[in-house]
């Protein structure tokens, strides 16, 4: 395609390919940022309703209020093709309201040329147990033999499993004190998810500006408030 500038044809330059990733991530930053106001208007809404409701019509009215947007295509949707030697990079993150409380994950993927986001959400948990989800949904679903770092802006984790796991499986998954690990549970399953996987751990600061990190913290975010509005079924782990 050209266009004439004094006469004259000027090619149009094409962007290039990091242009439109950026482009791309832009938008959904923009979508999840929507999402994150809707979901709050839904709640807020839901408050007034059931306060001036007549006590036989709560259920109705918020079955006519309760009715969400669909997430956009693509969060939580099926990973792209992974060829066997791309590089992954997941950002995962990890948030709670009132630890304890309502809490949410959230993973942005950038798979080779592709990125793809997940969240997910639990009614009650902390805030270790939606990072540790948060890295457990990255890793699960790669095939093995995947070559991924995962970047992350939890110590707990990143410390818990690159040093102090080594020793809790040789207690019996026992601290040095004697006690049970906390969120033992979880720490065997993100223990299995990386097994045969070639997975690097980089710790960031979080809220630095980090534009994966950010993101992740939205869907994090997002996901509790989706989840309380009735988008997101809880996540069965949390």
């Amino acid at each position: 395609m050209t266009r004439k500038e004094g006469g004259k044809p000027v090619p149009q330059q094409t962007p290039t390919l990091s242009q439109r990733i950026e482009a791309l991530q832009a938008r959904m930053e923009r979508a999840t940022a929507e999402l994150l106001t809707v979901g709050k208007e839904v709640q807020q809404l839901l408050l007034e309703a059931k306060a001036s409701c007549p006590p036989s019509e709560p259920a109705q009215a918020e079955a006519s209020l309760l009715n969400p947007p669909a997430l956009p295509p693509t969060l939580n949707a099926p990973l792209p093709c992974l060829a066997p030697d791309m590089e992954i990079i997941l950002y995962t993150d990890g948030a709670c309201s009132g630890n304890p409380g309502p809490g949410g994950w959230g993973v942005h993927g950038r798979y080779g040329e592709q990125m793809a986001d997940q969240m997910g959400w639990a009614p009650q948990t902390t805030n270790n147990r939606m990072e540790m989800l948060a890295a457990i949904h990255a890793l699960e679903p790669l095939p093995e033999g995947s070559r991924v770092k995962i970047i992350t802006d939890s110590a707990y984790v990143k410390d818990g499993i690159t040093k102090w796991i080594h020793g809790w499986k040789v207690r019996g998954w026992k601290k040095s004190d004697g006690n049970t690990v906390l969120n033992v549970d979880l720490w065997k399953r993100l223990d299995a998810a990386r097994q045969n996987r070639d997975v690097t751990w980089q710790w960031i600061k979080g809220h630095a500006g980090h534009a994966g990190n950010e993101q992740a913290d939205r869907l994090a975010r997002n996901a509790i408030t989706q989840g309380q509005a009735g988008a997101l079924e809880p996540d069965s782990a949390g």
